[in-house]
Order: C-alpha cells, then structure tokens, then sequence
C-alpha cells in the first residue's frame, strides 16, 4: 500500500517546487499522501494482535514499500528501455526520493496510525470476546 502511494505521488507530480523550480527529488506529497498512509497503518495496526510486531512494524513496511519504489522507478533502466548511462542518476535520485518520501512525515504518521490502530483492534477484540 505504501509503496502505490509513494509511486502514484511520484508519477503524478505537478508541485511547485518540480515544475516550475526543477528540483528532481521534491516528492510533492499532500495532506491525501500522508493521510492514506496514516489510514494505511491504522488497519495495519489493527490486522496485527502483537504489540512489538505492531510497533516495529511500520519501520519494516517503510523499508519494503521503498525498495518496491526504487525498482518501480527503475524498472525502465532494468529491462533497457532507457539509455544505460542515465541509470546511475536516476537510481540516486530515486533512492534520496525514497528516503524524502519516507521522512519525516511517512514515518510519523505511520507510527501515530499502527499505535492508533493496536488501539482500536485491541478494543475490537474484546468486544468479539464478551
């Protein structure tokens, strides 16, 4: 989940800072790209009964949905149908874009969620249980 939102934040960018000032690694995410990613970890939180599993959780999704991103991007260079020689800047540029997608407000919001989350499964739980 975390990885289609930070791929459809990355081809759908049309934020100041990319367009009109040129910066490659400005991720252009919204108030919607961090709420998705807040509403993404409270049903995470709430799928998962394990306390630490839920907390270190999001710390594990976060490193997977990037790496899923940085191939996503790559995935052009990959399979040769971009020159060769433009792999190694796009693949610096989308791993600092990874890492901005991520800090510091991904990984807030998915902490606040999954924490948030356990919460609120834990309530579900025993209410199913009486």
């Amino acid at each position: 989940m975390l990885s289609a939102i930070f791929l459809n934040t990355f081809y759908h960018r049309s934020c100041f800072e990319f367009v009109a000032e040129l910066f490659p690694t400005a991720t252009c995410q919204t108030t919607l790209d961090w709420a998705l990613i807040f509403l993404a970890a409270i049903g995470a939180g709430m799928a998962v009964n394990d306390e630490r599993v839920g907390i270190l959780g999001f710390l594990v999704a976060h490193s997977v949905a990037s790496v899923l991103f940085v191939i996503g991007v790559m995935l052009p260079v990959l399979l040769g149908l971009t020159d060769p020689g433009l792999g190694g800047s796009i693949l610096s540029q989308t791993v600092v874009l990874a890492l901005l997608s991520s800090v510091p407000f991904g990984v807030f919001f998915s902490l606040v969620g999954s924490v948030l989350g356990l919460y609120l499964g834990s309530k579900l739980d025993r209410q199913r249980g009486t």
